[in-house]
C-alpha cells in the first residue's frame, strides 16, 4: 500500500472514530446556551447575566437567558424588555440590556418577558452597585430609645467622601456613597443632640446610632385618660356609598390608658366593642409634639383590621384611620387630622357599607382620681 493510501486509511478511520464518540474540535465554537429542543417550549424563567458593580460613567452590558419548559435554555436578550432604577444610578437600554453608569448609589436592572401563549409574564432583577473607584459604602440606622428617627441629616464631615450627606427614611436608615479610609460621620436633627462617631472603612460597612436623643427630653404621660374623638358631622360619602349614619358622626368616648416606652407611646382603649386585635394605637413624643397613627400606617382605610376599631351594632364595625398630630396643653393631649372614618358590615369578609374622609379631633383627657369617683 502507498504512503499516501495509507495516510489516507488513517484519517478516514480517525474522523470514524471522533463521530463515534461525538467529540467536535475542540479548536471549533461551541455554544453555551443549548437552543430548546422543542418547537413548543415555553420560558419558565429568566436570569440576567452581568455586572454586579460599576464606576461613575462606566459602560455595562447585560444579557438575559430563559429557562425553558423542556429545561434548555435560550438567550432572550433582546427578547426581554429592559429597565433600571433609579435612571441617575444605572440607565439600561430598553432593548439592547446596554447602558452606562451614573451617580454613586444602589440601583436595580429589571428584565420583563411579556405573556404569550401558554406562559405568563416572568419578570426578574438584578441590584447594582455604582461607586467611585476605591470607596465604598455606609450604611447604618438613627434610633432613639430604639425607635427610628426620621429626617435626620448623616453626613461625612472628615476624610474621603466628606460633603457627603444623607437623610434618614422612615425606618432610621441612610446610605452613603464614595466613602473610604478614616472619615468623621455626624448626625443632625432639629431637637435632637448632635452626634459624631469616627469609623475606617475599609469595605461596604455599618455604622448605627442607637444613641439618638432629644436635646430637651420628653415628657411622661404615662396613665389613665379618657380618649374622645369627634368626625366632622359634615364629611360627605366615598362614591356611590351610603352616607354615614348621623349618630355616628357625633363625638365618642372611650376609656383608655397609655403606656410609655421613652418617647413611645401605646393607647390602648376598652369597653363595650372593642377587641384585642383593634383596641390600640401607636404614638411618638417628637421635638414638635406628639403623634399619633390610627391604624396601620401603610393600609388606611382597608378595613377593621387595618385601623382602630370598635363594634357599634351587632352587625357594624366603626373604624378610624389617619395620622394625628397632636399637643399638649396642660395634661390634656389634643390634635386633629384628616383620616378615614369607615362602616363595615360583618360577615365573612368585612364589607364597606359607608365610608368617608374626615378632618377628626382626637382629645385624651387625664382621668383623676375625683373623676374616676364620679364615674
Amino acid at each position: 500500500m502507498s504512503t499516501s493510501l495509507k495516510l489516507s486509511v488513517a484519517a478516514i478511520v480517525a474522523f470514524g472514530l471522533a463521530v463515534a464518540c461525538g467529540k467536535s474540535n475542540p479548536a471549533g465554537p461551541t455554544s453555551t446556551i443549548p437552543s430548546a429542543t422543542s418547537p413548543t417550549a415555553v420560558p419558565t424563567r429568566v436570569t440576567i447575566n452581568g455586572p454586579t458593580s460599576a464606576a461613575p460613567g462606566q459602560a455595562v452590558a447585560y444579557t438575559a437567558t430563559a429557562t425553558m419548559s423542556d429545561l434548555s435554555q435560550q438567550d432572550y436578550t433582546r427578547k426581554v424588555s429592559w429597565s433600571s432604577s433609579p435612571t441617575n444610578v444605572l440607565l439600561i437600554n430598553a432593548s439592547t440590556g446596554e447602558g452606562s453608569a451614573g451617580i454613586a448609589g444602589d440601583a436595580q436592572v429589571s428584565a420583563f418577558v411579556r405573556p404569550g401563549a401558554g406562559y405568563a409574564p416572568l419578570n426578574t432583577n438584578l441590584k447594582v452597585l455604582v461607586l467611585p473607584p476605591g470607596t465604598y459604602r455606609l450604611t447604618g440606622k438613627v434610633l432613639e430609645s430604639g425607635i427610628a428617627v426620621e429626617g435626620a441629616t448623616v453626613s461625612v464631615t472628615s476624610g474621603t467622601g466628606t460633603g457627603q450627606s444623607a437623610k434618614t427614611d422612615y425606618d432610621g436608615s441612610y446610605r452613603l456613597y464614595g466613602v473610604a479610609g478614616p472619615v468623621e460621620i455626624a448626625v443632625r436633627k432639629d431637637g435632637y443632640d448632635t452626634i459624631t462617631k469616627a469609623i475606617t472603612v475599609a469595605a461596604n460597612d455599618v455604622l448605627d446610632f442607637p444613641e439618638a436623643r432629644q436635646t430637651n427630653g420628653f415628657p411622661v404621660i404615662a396613665g389613665n385618660y379618657t380618649l374622645t374623638i369627634a368626625p366632622d358631622p359634615n364629611c360627605r360619602p366615598v362614591g356611590n356609598l351610603s352616607p354615614m349614619p348621623a349618630d355616628l358622626l357625633k363625638a365618642r368616648s372611650y376609656s383608655a390608658l397609655i403606656m410609655q416606652n421613652g418617647p413611645e407611646l401605646l393607647v390602648v382603649v376598652s369597653g363595650e366593642g372593642f377587641s384585642s386585635a383593634s383596641d390600640h394605637f401607636k404614638g411618638r413624643i417628637l421635638p414638635t409634639g406628639i403623634e399619633f397613627s390610627l391604624g396601620d400606617s401603610y393600609y388606611f382605610g382597608y378595613g377593621p383590621d387595618y385601623a382602630f376599631s370598635v363594634s357599634v351594632s351587632a352587625t357594624n364595625v366603626l373604624s378610624y384611620g389617619g395620622y394625628v398630630r397632636a399637643a399638649r396643653s396642660g395634661s390634656i393631649v389634643q390634635g386633629s387630622y384628616d383620616g378615614v372614618l369607615g362602616l363595615y358590615e360583618k360577615s365573612t369578609f368585612y364589607r364597606l357599607v359607608g365610608e368617608c374622609p374626615s378632618t377628626q379631633t382626637l382629645t385624651l383627657t387625664p382621668v383623676t382620681a375625683s373623676s374616676a369617683r364620679a364615674r
